[in-house]
């Protein structure tokens, strides 16, 4: 219980001794009883509830008492009119107790729910701080390896060499794939991970996920095909996408003959994504376990090249968070179909296409200039040394004050790799700062270990493209030759 302040305790007694005055100067105590019940009140302005309970038998007690002393006075025959009174007076009192108290409950109550809401706060920005920071640190190395490995790749001349190197490459691509399924699994489970819901067309969306996997199904002699209802739908598109990719790369994994139809129809409000398969199939019994964690079918060796067993795992997370409706049919030997309801959105006004920029002019043919900036001294090394390896001319640093210093001093960067997590200002910031220098809007790489990178997104930084570690070092060159076209 609280300690209840000694004011309060010398108001109740003075207020209990002027009532028992009171309830003494009729010769009945017509009234006597009932004026307990403001001793019962003061209630609630004591720091606990339960000092109303005590009060309220206070009360009591003081009524019966009462009732003792001005029976005697009473006239011969009117005893039970002063009995009747003081068993009303009690109940009023218990009455008025019973309320104030649930009221004080209630608002100790709020006050814990409040509390509570703001632990849960503090503790979501912990863990998300600690998720966010445990991707960056853990995806630092796999960066490096992959860097040294790829600037490794262009020493390599004999066939058995680069087949070792292949296999390198491939064993880091599983371990990336793997540290980010993990890691996006523990973000859903925290919380630490918030829906932004929008209108955007279905047309557009399935596009875009067809232009990616396309190629992976003609590579295995699929046919892969997408046809899809004009309509626009509300949900998160980045989440989405997660989903809807995962069911094509499964579609794709487990079909060997046949093809992979993507299909998009409205009904009932609700936009159903499909994706149908002509693989594998699945039987019937592991519909409702195909969610779990590590499940997969057809692989009792844990063959990494068929996947993790995680995939579906995050679908389920992911699609409980948007609150959208999963739905599996399957026929052994036939394929499986693998969909999800998406809510219709409102229709998207007519936006007239912006002409296209002017191209602008051909850098100068010299080799290309980058500025790195990074803390890590293992990237910054393995990012050197892949870099030089194709004639790319390079300028570290491992913060924006030394980025800055070679800026005033005079290098004139083509573009800027930064990582996102910096001492000091982050990345996005850095770039800001380089381009405010050099006058100059340039081109720019912010490379981070976050999966979400909402936080980069939400910057609106231009003519800059997010990496995601570890980095193709292909795909990097390729950005840099690009930069000075």
């Amino acid at each position: 219980m609280s300690q209840v302040p000694i004011r309060l305790v010398v108001l109740a007694l003075a207020l209990a001794g002027a009532i028992v005055l009171f309830d003494l100067s009729l010769p009945l105590g017509v009234a006597g009883g009932v004026p307990y019940v403001v001793l019962v009140l003061i209630g609630l302005w004591f720091p606990d509830g339960r000092s109303v309970l005590w009060l309220a038998a206070a009360g009591s007690v003081l009524t019966i008492a009462g009732y003792f002393l001005s029976a005697p006075s009473a006239p011969s025959g009117i005893h039970w009119m002063v009995m009747t009174n003081r068993g009303l007076a009690l109940f009023a009192i218990w009455a008025t107790a019973i309320l104030v108290y649930q009221r004080r409950q209630a608002e100790e109550q709020s006050r814990m729910n409040q509390l509570m809401a703001i632990n849960a706060d503090q503790a979501n920005f912990g863990k998300s701080q600690f998720l966010a920071a445990a991707s960056h640190d853990l995806r630092q190395p796999l960066q490096s390896i992959s860097l040294y490995l790829s600037a490794l790749d262009q020493l390599l001349d004999q066939a058995k060499q680069n087949e070792i190197s292949e296999k390198i490459h491939g064993s880091l691509d599983v371990m990336g794939e793997l540290l980010d399924a993990l890691l996006d699994i523990s973000k859903l489970d925290s919380g630490s991970v918030t829906p932004t819901k929008k209108d955007f067309l279905m047309s557009s969306f399935l596009d875009a996920l067809v232009a990616d996997n396309e190629s992976a199904a003609q590579l295995k002699g699929l046919t892969f095909r997408c046809s899809a209802d004009s309509c626009v739908v509300h949900s998160d598109p980045a989440l989405l996408r997660r989903i809807v990719e995962n069911f094509i790369t499964n579609a794709i994994r487990y079909t060997d003959t046949g093809g992979v139809e993507v299909r998009c129809e409205e009904h009932d409000g609700y936009a159903w994504i499909k994706v149908k398969d002509s693989g594998i199939g699945i039987p019937e019994e592991a519909l409702d376990t195909i969610f779990e964690e590590y499940f997969q079918l057809d692989n009792p060796a844990r063959d990494r090249r068929k996947g993790l067993g995680l995939g579906l795992s995050i679908v389920k997370h992911i699609a409980r968070l948007l609150d959208h409706r999963l739905s599996v049919t399957s026929i052994p030997g036939e394929g499986s179909t693998f969909a999800i309801a998406v809510p219709l959105g409102e229709p998207l006004e007519q936006v007239a296409e912006a002409p296209e920029p002017a191209a602008e002019p051909n850098r100068s043919k010299r080799d290309p200039v980058v500025l790195l900036i990074d803390d890590d001294l293992a990237i910054v090394d393995a990012t050197t040394m892949l870099l030089s390896s194709a004639a790319i001319k390079v300028y570290s640093a491992l913060n924006g004050d030394e980025a800055l210093a070679h800026i005033d001093g005079g290098v004139q960067p083509d573009i800027i790799l930064s990582d996102y997590r910096l001492p000091g200002y982050n990345g996005i910031e850095v770039i800001r700062r380089i381009r405010k220098a050099a006058h100059d809007d340039l081109p720019a790489v912010v490379m981070t270990g976050d999966t979400s990178g909402k936080e980069i997104e939400a910057a609106n930084l231009g003519n800059c493209t997010v990496l995601h570690n570890p980095i193709d070092a292909d795909q990097l060159i390729s950005l840099i030759e690009s930069a000075m076209r």
